[in-house]
C-alpha cells in the first residue's frame, strides 16, 4: 500500500492522535549540552562552507556529497509476499538533485554485513560525507548540537528528533545528539487473534506485564483445542545476536533492574547480571523460550507467522510494517493485532520499548558539513522520501508522513504514536542502564550465553555468570 499525497492535508484526526502528533519525541528541538565556544565554532564554519556554496554555485561546479552505508537495494526489486515493486535508493539521488541542481549525490550502499567496520574504514579514509545509519559509530561522525542550535526548526516536524549515543569515552555519561532518525520503529507485539480466540483468551493489551505474556504463553503452547494442531505461545528470533537479548533487555527495562553503572571513563563502566534481581530476568526469559517452537535458536519456525497456516500466538518485534504489508496481500488484516509492549512498573509510564531508527549522520571530516546538514534535513522532512521509505518496510519519522498513515486507518497507528510519545527525553535503550549495545562485544557476550541457555547446555546461573565473566574479561584487556 502506498501512502496517497492526497492524504497530506488530513481533515480530521482521532483527539488523540492529534495530541500526540502535537508533543511526542524522543527530546527537545535542541540540547543544552554544547558549549558556547562550540556553537560558535560551528557558525563560523558554516558561513564559510555556505559560501563555498555559493561560489560552487555561480561557477557552475558542483558540490559533491558522499553518502556511504546500509541503503538496501539500489535497483528495484519486488516484494515476494506484496508482488509490489520497491524502488532502489536511485530514489533519493534523483529527487535531491532534481531539486538542487548544484549538488552532486553519490551514493554507495553496502551490506548490514560487518557495516560498523566498513564504514569506519570508509571513513578513515576520507570516502565519506554523511555516515548512513552513522549515529552508533561515534568516533567517526559529529555532535549535532552546534548544527540545530543553529539551524533546528526542522526537528520539530520530527517523532524522533535525534539518534542518540554516549559519545564522548571519557565522559561517558553524557548522552549526544550524533544522528538524525529518517524512519523510526518502536517494538509491538504482534498476536494471532485467531489463536487466542481458540485457547479463549483475552488478546494482549496495554497494561499487560512480562508475567502476562509468560501466562499466556504457557497456555496458548501445545495443541489448539479447535484445529488440533501444534501452537506454540511466543517467538524469540534466535538467529540475530541483537534480537536474542531482546526480550531479556525489555524485562529489565519492565523492571527497572539497572544492570550497567556508568563511569566518567567508558573503560570503567561496570556490568552486574548476577545480582538477585538480574538473575530473575535470565529465569524469566528461559521459562519464556520454552514456548518457542522448535528451531528458532536458529531463526526458523516463524515463516508462516502473518499467514493461514501460522502457529505462533506473539512475536514480541518490531516488523510492523512487513508484516502488516503481508497481511494486507494475503487479506489477513483483521487476523493479527499489535499489542503495547510490557508495561513500565513501579509507577513509570510508558512500555518496555526499543525506540530504533534508521538514521543519518555527519561524518567528522565531511568535505562541506553544512551541505551534508542540509541534506539530512531534506531526508527527514520530503514526504516523496517519506513514501519511499513505507513502500521499503519502514515507518517514515516526520509527522506529516504520519498523519497520512493514521488517516489510512493503520492498525499499529496508536501502539507507534503512544509508545513513541511515552519514550523519555534524553533516552535510549541502547545505551542505558539496562543495556548498552557499545561495551564492545556486549551483544555477542548476551547471545552466546543466552544461546547456551536455551539450549539447555547452560542454568540460568550459569548464564548470567559466563556473560559477567565475559565483561570482566573484556574491561580487562582495556586496562
Amino acid at each position: 500500500m502506498v501512502m496517497k499525497r492526497k492524504m497530506k492535508a488530513v481533515a480530521a484526526l482521532s483527539l488523540a492522535a492529534v495530541m500526540l502528533l502535537a508533543g511526542c519525541g524522543s527530546s527537545k528541538g535542541t540540547q543544552d549540552g554544547g558549549s558556547a565556544a562550540a556553537a560558535d565554532t560551528a557558525a563560523d564554519t558554516a558561513e564559510q562552507q555556505a559560501g563555498t556554496e555559493t561560489a560552487a554555485s555561480d561557477s557552475g561546479e558542483k558540490i559533491v556529497i558522499r553518502v556511504v552505508g546500509p541503503m538496501e537495494n539500489e535497483n528495484d526489486t519486488t516484494n515476494p509476499v506484496t508482488k509490489q515493486t520497491v524502488r532502489g535508493y536511485y530514489v533519493i539521488k534523483e529527487l535531491y538533485e532534481a531539486e538542487h541542481p548544484n549538488v552532486e549525490l553519490q551514493l554507495t550502499g553496502i551490506p548490514w554485513d560487518s557495516w560498523q567496520a566498513k564504514l569506519t574504514t570508509v571513513a578513515a579514509a576520507n570516502q565519506v560525507d554523511v555516515v548512513v545509519h552513522g549515529a552508533s559509530i561515534v568516533d567517526i561522525v559529529e555532535d549535532l548540537t552546534p548544527y540545530a542550535e543553529k539551524d533546528g526548526e526542522f526537528l520539530d516536524g520530527l517523532l524522533l528528533k535525534y539518534s542518540y549515543r554516549r559519545a564522548d569515552k571519557s565522559n561517558y555519561t553524557k548522552l549526544v545528539p550524533t544522528g538524525i532518525p529518517i524512519t523510526a520503529a518502536a517494538t509491538s507485539i504482534m498476536y494471532d487473534k485467531k489463536i487466542f480466540d481458540d485457547y479463549g483468551l483475552d488478546y494482549p493489551d496495554e497494561t499487560w506485564t512480562w508475567e502476562d505474556v509468560l501466562d499466556a504463553a504457557k497456555k496458548m503452547t501445545g495443541t489448539d483445542p479447535v484445529t488440533g494442531e501444534q501452537t506454540y505461545g511466543y517467538y524469540i528470533d534466535g538467529a540475530s545476536s541483537d534480537w536474542v537479548g531482546r526480550s531479556l533487555i525489555g524485562y529489565y527495562f519492565s523492571k527497572d533492574t539497572k544492570v550497567i553503572e556508568y563511569a566518567d571513563k567508558q573503560m570503567d563502566t561496570k556490568v552486574n547480571y548476577t545480582s538477585p534481581e538480574a538473575l530473575k530476568g535470565f529465569e524469566f526469559v528461559d521459562e519464556l523460550a520454552k514456548t518457542c517452537p522448535k528451531g528458532f535458536l536458529e531463526g526458523r519456525g516463524a515463516e508462516n507467522f502473518g499467514t493461514e497456516n501460522n502457529n505462533i500466538a506473539m512475536w514480541y518485534s518490531q516488523n510492523l510494517v512487513s508484516n502488516y504489508q503481508k497481511t494486507e496481500s494475503l487479506g489477513l488484516t483483521d487476523r493479527y493485532g499489535y499489542a503495547y509492549s510490557p508495561v513500565l512498573e513501579n509507577g513509570r509510564e510508558g512500555w518496555a520499548n526499543f525506540t530504533g531508527d534508521w538514521n543519518m549522520a555527519i561524518a567528522k571530516n565531511a568535505q562541506n558539513k553544512e551541505a551534508c546538514w542540509e541534506f539530512i534535513k531534506w531526508m527527514a522532512t520530503n514526504q516523496d522520501i517519506a513514501d519511499w521509505c513505507w513502500e521499503s518496510g519502514k515507518i517514515p519519522n516526520n509527522k506529516e508522513a504520519i498523519e497520512r498513515l493514521s488517516a489510512e486507518n493503520i492498525p499499529f497507528a496508536d501502539v507507534f504514536f503512544n509508545t513513541l510519545a511515552a519514550t523519555p527525553d534524553n533516552f535510549t535503550i541502547f545505551a542505558s542502564e539496562y543495556d548498552d549495545a557499545f561495551l564492545g562485544s556486549s551483544n555477542a557476550f548476551k547471545a552466546n550465553g543466552l544461546s547456551a541457555m536455551f539450549a539447555g547446555d547452560l542454568t540460568p546461573e550459569e548464564a548470567a555468570e559466563n556473560i559477567q565473566a565475559a565483561y570482566e574479561e573484556q574491561a580487562a584487556s582495556y586496562q
